[in-house]
């Protein structure tokens, strides 16, 4: 008895929670978890409220008295039928504004209206948002006193060299060049490329260290009218020579130390440091030499159609397993200039006091973002080329800023939170940096807030002349990749390429002047990603892959990928390229690559592979072979960090990728376990533990093994520092192991702490998503 009363009890204490509504669940695991949007069509002829019942003879009658609506969803549209349909709107402040909300009930009431009036339409003709609404974001040419000019980007700095001959244009080490010696290496080197095949619709190649012989060669080839080709001289040799099959240079621009790496071209070589050229480079040659030159190649001044032609390749991960190169037109360059002019450069000046100013250039030459600082150098200012060891060390950056009182900097987001921690907008003797630009990912909300007024945001894919869209931090409460910039169109278009309502996702679209031709010798891709643009008859538009919506304000925000790009310390990969080179390595029958995170939250490469054995190999044996094959044919960012192995690759049941089943990667080494042998060994492992996030670190473990990359390798060397061990982070990065980049390490008691001492672990992932685009 007392059991069954018992029972009897429990039962009645569980009848209330037999049941809960969909409400309470959505309530009870956050708004949005389920869906976001709820339809509810009401069958009562008036909103839905407090009602009141008459009854005379068989008729019955519902007369509305008030109506209270609340909803546990971020938005609920109710209609209401009866003569007309009642259209009303219900959401949540905290996820969506006034303004989108409106935006949402006018874009349904356009659409039923468009079916009343078409009930035959098909849903693709649908309109997706009202006729007046600004999906579609346009900065024109029109009522501006710059219209687009005739002139190229090399002729700009040409006519500043004419006019501030004697000023400072470049600094490199020791080495200072002022604008007047710099047109006349220009000129000089710019004859000797023309005399070597050089001309437009042409490629020439560009295989040079960082130094002032490289911006010499690239603005000379922009004199030719031909193309550049930059070649990061990090990359494998066998990927500079599948860019150089596929590019087919007519000349590669090189030095006596890059040609012992033997690049495969038949192109005419120009060895710049060679006696021969030497001497010819050292020749003082009359501009009028060169424009007779460039003349008697069709690209003269006043050439119809000039900027058409392309001025530079850019080589990006490509989804068929090899790069694609986007082929860039002149005009895009000259079209940036006066944008930039007007929006960044002439404000900042004005804030530094109308002076001339001094930029660091951190970028890697074959990444489009370089430019943003040689831009600089186009208006009369003094750009400091940063080499290798230098761009790469934040601590060694952040004090050459200070000593040489830089005014610019121009780095990732990442990157800027480094150097932000290590002082890099600390006041000293009066000077402060008024400009820090940001590129190549996405911006975190803290970030945004500590650059309040001295940030500027640019976006913009390789596809569309390197920016397309930008803003200050002084312009928008958060995070936004700004407005077009001029010449430029933003369209947010759904999957049928209509505009969608504002404040709703759509995928962005961009035309104007600073869209890319294509890629070489990809028609296909070409015409996948340019197609036609809908609202200009016969133009293009390129299709980013970026999610993103406009605000109220005509802001965009970015808010993803639409694809399966990613990007990896700011470098464009298509995870297809990574796992067609690691199908193709021996000993593999299949493979899987995506993206996930390690440590705090840093996402890395992990590469999932079926061994053609049925997995009798020891894995690890087989995991360093296919390491060690990437690593001589794919760039260092696109070698996957972590591997796991496969029996098979696991499918639904419609045949696709079960990602959902791959199982997780751990980072961990692999291999045995071998400790630490001395106290700097020790403090070595335990830096490396800490900040990678993992359990314990042998002498043995590989850095990059274990989840480690180019930025997580400052935070090590920036603790080592703060330990007095002198460790350089490209000693991390070559070395990889505590056994190798310990070796013959002792405690300095001189060695230069860091600037401030916070440490840089504890970024986020928002925070340290992408560094390496500007290395």
């Amino acid at each position: 008895t007392d059991v069954a009363a018992r029972v009897q009890d429990q039962r009645l204490d569980l009848m209330p929670h037999d049941t809960l509504g969909l409400g309470g669940i959505q309530q009870a695991i956050g708004a949005g978890a389920l869906f976001d949007t709820l339809l509810v069509l009401r069958n009562a002829a008036g909103p839905a409220g407090r009602q009141e019942s008459t009854s005379a003879g068989n008729e019955r009658r519902v007369r509305h008295i008030s109506t209270v609506d609340g909803s546990e969803f971020p938005v609920s549209i109710a209609v209401d039928p009866g003569d007309e349909l009642n259209l009303s709107v219900t959401y949540l402040p905290d996820s969506v504004d006034d303004e989108r909300a409106r935006s949402l009930l006018d874009s349904f009431a356009s659409a039923l209206d468009t079916v009343a009036a078409q009930p035959d339409l098909p849903i693709s003709r649908w309109p997706s948002a009202p006729g007046d609404m600004p999906s579609v974001v346009e900065n024109e040419f029109d009522g501006r006193s710059e219209r687009l000019q005739d002139n190229t980007i090399a002729e700009l700095l040409a006519a500043r060299a004419a006019a501030v001959p004697d000023d400072i244009a470049l600094v490199f080490g020791d080495r200072r060049l002022t604008f007047g010696d710099l047109d006349r290496r220009v000129n000089a080197c710019a004859l000797a490329l023309l005399r070597r095949g050089a001309a437009p619709e042409r490629i020439v190649a560009l295989a040079l260290p960082r130094s002032v012989e490289m911006v010499v060669a690239l603005f000379a080839v922009l004199r030719t009218g031909a193309a550049y080709l930059p070649l990061e001289l990090d990359y494998p040799t066998e990927r500079l020579d599948v860019m150089l099959a596929d590019a087919q240079p007519a000349v590669l621009v090189t030095t006596v130390d890059t040609e012992s790496r033997g690049l495969a071209t038949t192109a005419t070589r120009m060895v710049v440091d060679s006696p021969e050229v030497a001497t010819e480079l050292a020749y003082d040659i009359d501009a009028s030499e060169v424009e007779e030159a460039t003349a008697s190649v069709g690209f003269a001044s006043g050439t119809v159609g000039r900027l058409e032609h392309p001025a530079y390749v850019i080589y990006t991960s490509g989804s068929t397993g090899t790069p694609k190169g986007v082929v860039t037109p002149y005009r895009g360059l000259t079209n940036m200039q006066i944008n930039h002019r007007n929006e960044i450069f002439a404000p900042t000046v004005a804030v530094a006091g109308d002076r001339t100013l001094r930029i660091a250039h951190t970028v890697s030459f074959s990444f489009d973002m370089s430019w943003e600082e040689l831009l600089w150098l186009v208006e009369g200012h003094e750009v400091h080329i940063c080499d290798e060891e230098l761009r790469r060390d934040g601590e060694a950056l952040a004090h050459y800023c200070e000593q040489n009182r830089i005014d610019v900097v121009n780095v990732t987001p990442t990157y800027a939170g480094h150097l932000l921690d290590l002082g890099l907008l600390d006041e000293r003797d009066g000077h402060r940096i008024p400009l820090v630009l940001l590129g190549g990912e996405a911006v975190p909300d803290a970030l945004w807030s500590r650059l309040d007024g001295i940030g500027y945001n640019l976006y913009g894919p390789t596809e569309y002349t390197i920016n397309a869209l930008g803003t200050g931090t002084r312009d928008s409460v958060g995070p936004s990749i700004g407005s077009p910039i001029l010449g430029t169109r933003a369209s947010v278009l759904d999957q049928w390429l209509r505009p969608v309502p504002i404040g709703s996702v759509g995928e962005l679209y961009l035309s104007g002047v600073g869209l890319a031709r294509g890629y070489v010798n990809r028609f296909g891709d070409t015409a996948t990603r340019f197609v036609a643009d809908p609202l200009t008859p016969g133009a293009r538009m390129y299709r980013t892959g970026d999610l993103v919506r406009i605000r109220a304000d005509g802001l965009f925000d970015y808010l993803g990928r639409a694809d399966d790009q990613v990007k990896i310390r700011g470098y464009r990969v298509e995870t297809a390229e990574v796992e067609r080179a690691v199908a193709a390595c021996e000993g593999v029958m299949g493979a899987v690559v995506r993206t996930v995170q390690i440590g705090s939250g840093t996402r890395a490469l992990a590469a999932y592979v079926v061994p053609r054995d049925g997995g009798t190999t020891d894995t690890s044996v087989l995991f360093g072979s296919i390491r060690d094959r990437l690593a001589a044919t794919l760039p260092e960012y696109m070698v996957p960090t972590l591997f796991a192995a496969l029996e098979r690759i696991p499918m639904t049941i419609n045949g696709k990728l079960d990602v959902r089943a791959l199982p997780t990667v751990d980072a961990v080494g692999g291999g045995t376990f071998v400790p630490a042998r001395t106290p700097v060994e020790t403090m070595l492992c335990e830096i490396v533990a800490a900040v990678l996030g993992v359990g314990r670190v042998g002498i043995d473990d590989d850095f990059f093994a274990l989840g480690g990359d180019s930025i997580t390798c400052l935070a090590v060397a920036s603790r080592a520092r703060k330990a007095s061990i002198p460790l350089a982070p490209r000693e991390v990065m070559r070395k990889r192991t505590v056994r190798m980049f310990g070796a013959e390490l002792t405690p300095d008691a001189d060695a230069r702490p860091a600037v401030h001492a916070a440490a840089t672990v504890e970024l986020s992932q928002d925070e340290l998503d992408e560094f390496e685009s500007s290395m």
